[in-house]
């Protein structure tokens, strides 16, 4: 295993005393899969921006303490709380368990949900932390979708962690849509205490369904959350995804979808504020195994402080793919001259019959826009505030879920607030 895994027998051992249910195989098999290619260091192409020695201690630290199988107690409701804006059917995991109550309280004709440690779980990608996820997964929740859903409000995933249970939570839910179904989905994380959150979820949107995603991430500042979401797109499916990252110490996500069938239609959409020290890195790759299909990802970022921002964004065309239609573009303001972005779009391209394109910026704010809104009767700050709040904007108004635009809206203008108040003053 990875000199950057210094707890092989450690994690060996606890995989071994793994509770004896319907994922104890699917543990071990990760953790071989695991053992064998090792976890990534910035020696990695793909991690090289990114250290994760914080969260291998974190790790670390968890894997002696012997309490990886521990139960929590069941987590107060009081914390839907912190997401009273956002209209949504919440299901509550904390510390990567579902909590009992808010399965009890969930009812949805045309959704069923069970737990993976009855279920199982969905195949994992040979991702190192989707494997180092599944290698130490308690439960996590199998949600099934037969119903056309899309005109409705969304599945909340609510994640919040306590870290008096434990340093780390492992967390993971599989989505499955069948034919000709919709569904809505709303991801959120809060500010728990937990040091570090590894998240997995995956989504298989059968033949023409459709699958409306949106998370937003609002950790902690001390908090570190490694999140993969892993989609596979069949025949002339649907599948929308905008992300926001407001929060967190250090945050890296996965967004890789893998299309298989023709028809199908992928858009992938993000934007990153940041500030202080924060760190935020998201990879994203689309697989276009088969043509015609579609996908986009479209990211931007606004960063102040000490901040760092990566996108790499990546679409690998294959070979026969033909009639493939990609297309990336990565956007960002620069509020600090300390403030540092790495944006790196991919295109792959092994088919001849193809359209693809690529583009990104980086840059300070426009001081042509800023002199002409002053010159409209707005003071300077003023001017700046409105010129980021249109850029974060456009990211904005691509939440396909309309009942939860405005409270998403609402939450981005006040980060943004908080950026423009702090970032001149560097």
């Amino acid at each position: 295993m990875s000199e950057a895994l210094s707890f092989p027998t450690l994690l060996s051992s606890a995989v071994e005393k793994s509770p004896d249910d319907a994922l104890k195989a699917q543990r071990i098999a990760a953790f071989n899969s695991l053992a064998e290619q090792g976890l990534p260091t910035t020696r990695d192409e793909d991690w090289k921006y990114t250290d994760l020695s914080v969260l291998y201690a974190h790790n670390e630290e968890w894997l002696a303490s012997g309490n990886v199988w521990q139960t929590p107690a069941e987590p107060d409701l009081a914390v839907l709380a912190s997401v009273s804006d956002l209209d949504a059917d919440w299901l509550i995991v904390q510390n990567g368990l579902p909590a009992p109550a808010s399965l009890a309280a969930f009812s949805r004709s045309g959704i069923h949900i069970a737990s993976l440690s009855t279920a199982g779980a969905a195949e994992t990608p040979e991702n190192p932390l989707a494997l180092l996820n599944l290698s130490q997964l308690s439960d996590g929740l199998s949600i099934h979708v037969d119903q056309a859903l899309a005109d409705q409000r969304p599945i909340g995933l609510l994640f919040v962690d306590d870290a008096t249970v434990s340093p780390v939570a492992t967390s993971r839910v599989d989505i499955r849509v069948e034919p000709g179904c919709s569904v809505n989905i709303l991801e959120a994380h809060v500010n728990g205490t937990a040091a570090t959150a590894n998240c997995v979820v995956t989504v298989h949107a059968a033949a023409e369904s459709c699958v409306n995603f949106v998370r937003l991430q609002d950790r902690g500042a001390t908090q570190h959350l490694n999140s993969g979401l892993f989609v596979t797109p069949q025949q002339d499916s649907e599948f929308n995804f905008v992300g926001f990252d407001l929060g967190g110490a250090l945050v890296r996500h996965d967004i890789c979808a893998d299309i298989a069938a023709t028809g199908s239609k992928t858009q992938i959409a993000g934007l990153y504020l940041t500030d202080a020290k924060q760190h935020v890195d998201n990879h994203t790759r689309v697989d276009h195994r088969v043509g015609p299909a579609y996908s986009a990802q479209h990211f931007k970022g606004i960063l102040a402080g000490r901040s760092r921002a990566i996108w790499n964004g990546k679409a690998v065309v294959h070979a026969g793919a033909d009639g493939t239609n990609a297309e990336q573009s990565n956007h960002n303001i620069l509020l600090s001259r300390r403030a540092e972005v790495d944006p790196k779009p991919e295109l792959e391209i092994y088919a001849d019959d193809v359209r693809c394109a690529h583009g990104t910026t980086v840059g300070a704010l426009d001081d042509r826009a800023l002199f002409y809104l002053q010159s409209r009767g707005l003071d300077k700050q003023a001017a700046r505030a409105l010129l980021v709040r249109a850029f974060a904007q456009q990211i904005v108004q691509t939440i396909p879920i309309p009942n939860i635009e405005e409270a998403i809206s609402e939450r981005v203008a006040a980060r943004v607030d908080a950026l423009i108040a702090d970032a001149f003053d560097d």
